[in-house]
């Protein structure tokens, strides 16, 4: 038996045609760190780099073995050129977003994890290094005849009877969650 995760990341370019800094494309590259034992199930409107995105390397070039180290094996979607590796004991999905002026993008990547035997969930978000304050929800639905017994921080909403709950805020730091149903 597994629980469904899904992710959504949703971005929106408001920089204005002709700015010379902020009327650019913007690229970025997204990174989801979940559980070893999770499996992807799909990924959707992530941006494909076109084949001249980046410069070739020079014949010279070798991988860092820190790198090489760090990440592990490597795998990328010939479809989409999601990248999945394992780091630091975790499985980590990886995609592009290319969102030209004044675009908006939604993002989402769907995997399942083992549903804990403790009936408890938990989540650390954990903010980007220089990003500004980023809008972001966290919803937590009790898988079927279960209901959520307690949860943290206490600033979650309840979705509806006792079968789940959220939270919603524009944090500025990393902030943990955790959930217990039966």
């Amino acid at each position: 038996d597994r629980l469904r995760h899904e992710v959504r990341i949703k971005r929106k370019h408001t920089g204005r045609s002709g700015d010379i800094l902020a009327g650019q494309t913007n690229r970025a590259f997204f990174r989801i760190y979940t559980p070893a034992n999770s499996q992807l199930v799909s990924v959707d409107q992530v941006s494909v780099p076109p084949d001249d995105f980046f410069l070739p390397a020079s014949p010279e070039a070798k991988p860092l073995d820190s790198l090489r180290e760090a990440e592990g094996r490597v795998l990328v979607s010939e479809t989409d050129k999601t990248r999945m590796t394992e780091e630091h004991g975790l499985r980590v999905y990886g995609a592009w977003s290319i969102l030209p002026v004044g675009r908006e993008q939604t993002m989402t990547i769907i995997y399942t994890t083992p549903k804990p035997t403790n009936g408890t969930w938990s989540l650390i978000w954990q903010k980007q290094p220089g990003t500004t304050d980023d809008t972001w929800e966290v919803r937590f639905q009790a898988p079927d005849k279960t209901g959520v017994t307690a949860y943290e921080p206490i600033s979650g909403k309840g979705t509806g009877g006792d079968a789940g709950v959220r939270w919603a805020t524009t944090a500025a730091v990393t902030q943990g969650f955790s959930v217990s149903y039966e």
